[in-house]
C-alpha cells in the first residue's frame, strides 16, 4: 500500500528527524507491507531529496507555500471542500492514505484517508512560551479542527495521548501511539574527537545538550548549573547544538546569552548552533553523556538518541521521560540547578572509556530489533486506517 507523507516544511528540524527515523525502520523491514511516497513543492525539492536520497520523492506545485495551488487549497478548507489539487495529485500516484499530513489546507481529501500527527500539547502546560493568549487560542482551534477532520491521531506518547483525552474526549477513539525510535545514519566520514576539538575550538571531556534554542528546552537551567560548579571550584564543559531562533520568541537566544555571560560561564557553556550532522553524530558518540533539562517534550529525540546509540543521558525528572526510560538515564529536577550540577559532577567523575564503548555495542546490536518494532507498529496504524 503506498502511503503519502507531505514534506511540507523542510526547515523544521524535528519534522525531518521523524521522517528519516520512520522511513529508516521501514527500509529495514524484511517484509513491508506499505510503501512511503514524499510529496514536496518544487521550492523544496532540492532539499527533500537531498534529506531522503533513497525514498521516492514526488514534486508537485499544489504542495508549494503561498503559491496559487495553496492558496486555493487554503479556500476549499475554509468552505468545507475537498481539496482537489492534494486529491489528484495523490489518486494519480496510487496513494490511498496520507501520512502525518500537517500542512494547512488539506483537512479534506475525498477518498483519501488521513493520519495526522500532534507530536505534543504544550501550549496547554505552558502557555506562557507563546506570544498571546490569542496565539494560544488559535493553536486550540488548529488542534481541534485537526482531531475532528482526521481519521486516525498519532500521537508520540502515553504522555501526549492522556493530554487528548483531556483537550478533545470525544475524539479519543482515533488516537493511535506511536513511540518513534532513532536511527542515527552511519556515513563513512565521521569526524574524529580529535578533529572535532580542532574545528569547534574545545578540549578534554564534554557533555551534549543538542536542543533547539526554545524557551521550553530549559537551557538557563544547565547554565545555571554550570554556574555552582564554577562556584564549587569545579569545571564541566557543555557543547549546546541546534536553531538559535524561536518565532514564538525571537528575543530568547540573545537573553540566553546575556544570562551565559552573567553567569560567567561563557567559556564553559560552548554555543556551536546547527551543524553538519557527521559532526553531530561525532560528537554524540564521543560525549559524556547527553544533557536534555527540558520542561517539556512530546517525545524525546535526543534521549531516544541517546538510547539508540547507548550513550548515557542526564535528562529532567518530567513524565515523558519516565515514559522514555532510557536505560543509562539518571534524572534531575527541572527547576533545581543544584541536581543538575551534582548530576553533571557525578557522571564526569564516574566516566568510563571502556565501558562507553560497550555500552554502544550493545545499544548498536539491540536497534534493529526496536526499529522493527516502530515499523510494525506504523504499519499497523496505516493498515487499520485503510480498513476502517
Amino acid at each position: 500500500m503506498r502511503v503519502g507523507i507531505v514534506n511540507y516544511d523542510p526547515l523544521w528540524m524535528g519534522g525531518q528527524n521523524y521522517y528519516r527515523n520512520l522511513l529508516a525502520a521501514l527500509k529495514k523491514h524484511p517484509n513491508p507491507s506499505v510503501e512511503p511516497v514524499i510529496f514536496c513543492g518544487f521550492k523544496s525539492a532540492a532539499k527533500t531529496r537531498c534529506d531522503f536520497p533513497d525514498s521516492t520523492v514526488i514534486e508537485s506545485s499544489a504542495i508549494d507555500r503561498l503559491g496559487a495551488s495553496w492558496f486555493l487549497s487554503r479556500l476549499a478548507a475554509s468552505l468545507g471542500h475537498p481539496n482537489p489539487l492534494v486529491t489528484r495529485l495523490l489518486e494519480k500516484n496510487g496513494v490511498s492514505v496520507l501520512s502525518h499530513s500537517l500542512f494547512v489546507g488539506s483537512p479534506y481529501l475525498k477518498g483519501i484517508k488521513r493520519i495526522d500527527w500532534i507530536p505534543d500539547f504544550q501550549h496547554l502546560h505552558f502557555p506562557r512560551f507563546y506570544a498571546s493568549p490569542r496565539v494560544v487560542a488559535a493553536q486550540n482551534a488548529c488542534f481541534q479542527e485537526r482531531c475532528s477532520s482526521c481519521d486516525t491521531l498519532i500521537l508520540s506518547s502515553q504522555a501526549a495521548k492522556s493530554d487528548l483525552l483531556s483537550f478533545s474526549p470525544q475524539q479519543a477513539h482515533k488516537a493511535a501511539v506511536l513511540q518513534f525510535v532513532s536511527s542515527p545514519s552511519s556515513p563513512s566520514s565521521v569526524p574524529s574527537v580529535g578533529e572535532l576539538q580542532k574545528k569547534y575550538c574545545f578540549e578534554g571531556p564534554f557533555f551534549l545538550l543538542p536542543n533547539q534554542f526554545w524557551a521550553h528546552k530549559n537551557h538557563r537551567l544547565a547554565i545555571a548549573a554550570l554556574q555552582i560548579l564554577h562556584k564549587r571550584g569545579q569545571r564541566a564543559l557543555i557543547l549546546a547544538t541546534g536553531l538559535t531562533t524561536d518565532s514564538r520568541n525571537p528575543n530568547f537566544f540573545s537573553e540566553l546569552t546575556k544570562f551565559a555571560a552573567e553567569c560567567n560561564v561563557l567559556s564553559s557553556f560552548r554555543v556551536l548552533g546547527q551543524i553538519p550532522y557527521n559532526d553531530l553524530l561525532g560528537l554524540m558518540r564521543n560525549t559524556v553523556s547527553f544533557v536534555n533539562p527540558s520542561l517539556f517534550e512530546g517525545w524525546s529525540t535526543s534521549v531516544e538518541e541517546a538510547k539508540s546509540l547507548g550513550k548515557t543521558v542526564l535528562l529532567s525528572d518530567i513524565p515523558v521521560h519516565r515514559e522514555q526510560a532510557p536505560e543509562l538515564g539518571l534524572y534531575f529536577q527541572p527547576d533545581s540547578p543544584e541536581s543538575l550540577a551534582d548530576a553533571l559532577w557525578t557522571t564526569l567523575n564516574a566516566y568510563d572509556h571502556q565501558a562507553d564503548s560497550l555500552n554502544q555495542q550493545r545499544a548498536s546490536q539491540a536497534l534493529p530489533k526496536r526499529q522493527l518494532q516502530f515499523a510494525e507498529r506504523y504499519q499497523q496504524i496505516v493498515l487499520q486506517t485503510a480498513a476502517a
